[in-house]
């Protein structure tokens, strides 16, 4: 499947599919022009995954930060992957920060569920998670 990714002195992520999960790895600062990318690479993939649900994993356990201006831009991709058929995500996180930050990234995107029921340890925690909340789903 497709990926995609950018960076620049301060920081990178990439974005890719496979199994049904988005998966994003950030690394160090996302500035407002990273951020910017993000969003659009993330529109670009979504036009290329299978129709249906999916879950999303992102990886910032190297972020050390958004800036204000990217904290303010990334909520436009959770509401955009939520349209498009997202029904879970699941992060792994390394600073209290960039928890912080997300937790804002989710609310202003509309997600509700508590942060701190999606966040583990591991990827594979988190794939774990992210499979059985879809396969539960689709049961119904």
């Amino acid at each position: 499947m497709r990926s995609f990714s950018a960076q620049n002195k301060y920081g990178s992520y990439t974005l890719s599919y496979c199994n049904q999960i988005i998966y994003s790895t950030i690394v160090g600062s996302i500035s407002d022009s990273l951020a910017t990318k993000f969003n659009h690479h993330f529109a670009a993939l979504l036009d290329v995954i299978p129709e249906g649900n999916y879950g999303f994993l992102g990886d910032l356990s190297g972020c050390q930060a958004y800036t204000g201006e990217a904290e303010k831009r990334l909520p436009e991709s959770l509401v955009r992957g939520i349209a498009a058929g997202c029904i879970v995500d699941a992060y792994c996180v390394g600073t209290a920060l960039s928890i912080a930050q997300l937790k804002r990234v989710r609310s202003e995107g509309g997600i509700k569920t508590p942060l701190d029921e999606h966040i583990f340890e591991t990827i594979q925690d988190a794939e774990n998670f992210i499979h059985l909340t879809l396969a539960n789903y689709l049961q119904r």
